[in-house]
């Protein structure tokens, strides 16, 4: 009778397996965590699309003068200095769904910093952007007139671009004419302006030598809660739309005005 000779793995084979599970974890991992980040740019784009047509209704709106909201002085429109409270103009009244301004990593923790959440309900009405919630940059005092102007992007990480997706890795860009478009450099070409060529080289910092109305200086300044005694977020070039009806987006893309929430107007 013969007897097959059964050996388990040595110390050294079992440490060799070891060595090389790891350098494969060390090369596959960091590629599965940027395929992650790239995944939420089309996510992030469709955000910023609904953004872009809460400032466009906002700017069509009675009273609002054609302008994108902010609060700046009536002398220097874009002289405002709580863009993230200027574009609360926008949540609630024309966008309900906080999750619209929430992009990236972790969703959940920026959703958590709107306060204050009551009962675990959002009431548009009560709770703010800020900072800490929202995910975007925004440039106040605008219109669409200034089509080639960046008015809102991927907030600012901490080198040159954002690092909503990846480190370093560049942003989301909403264009005035509502176009958005993912790129890897903070420059925002404008073309001829007045017969002269213009670049725009930082679309968040503020660049003197270009006419302001087509310069981007995208920020996340203020809080975005109103000072005391403004808890309804009054703003005089604002409009009372309560119980006019509501804006609804149909799955085909196509934005209407319903008078009923049953979706007919009667």
């Amino acid at each position: 009778m013969f007897f097959q000779n059964r050996r388990g793995l040595t110390l050294i084979e079992i440490a060799v397996l070891i060595c090389i599970i790891a350098v494969l974890a060390g090369l596959i991992l960091p590629v599965l965590a940027r395929a992650k980040q790239t995944n939420y740019r089309p996510r992030c784009s469709s955000h910023l699309n609904q953004i872009a047509k809460g400032l466009f209704m906002y700017a069509d709106a009675a009273g609002n003068g054609g302008m994108f909201p902010t609060l700046g002085p009536a002398g220097d429109l874009f002289d405002d200095p709580n863009p993230m409270l200027a574009l609360n103009l926008i949540y609630g009244d024309y966008i309900q769904d906080a999750r619209v301004f929430s992009c990236g990593i972790n969703p959940a923790e920026r959703l958590a910093a709107i306060t204050p959440i009551r009962n675990g309900v959002i009431d548009p009405k009560k709770t703010y952007l800020s900072p800490l919630s929202c995910s975007y940059a925004y440039d106040p005092g605008h219109h669409p007139d200034h089509a080639v102007t960046a008015i809102v992007a991927d907030r600012k990480g901490d080198l040159v671009n954002s690092d909503n997706h990846g480190t370093n890795r560049g942003q989301n860009v909403l264009i005035s004419a509502g176009t958005v478009e993912f790129r890897e450099s903070v420059a925002n070409p404008l073309g001829k302006i007045e017969g002269q060529d213009f670049q725009d080289d930082d679309i968040y910092s503020l660049n003197p030598e270009i006419p302001r109305e087509y310069d981007s200086y995208l920020r996340q300044i203020g809080s975005g809660v109103p000072p005391a005694g403004d808890s309804e977020r009054e703003n005089p070039r604002s409009v009372d739309t309560s119980g006019a009806g509501q804006c609804v987006l149909i799955g085909a893309g196509i934005v209407e005005f319903r008078e009923t929430p049953d979706g007919k107007n009667d």
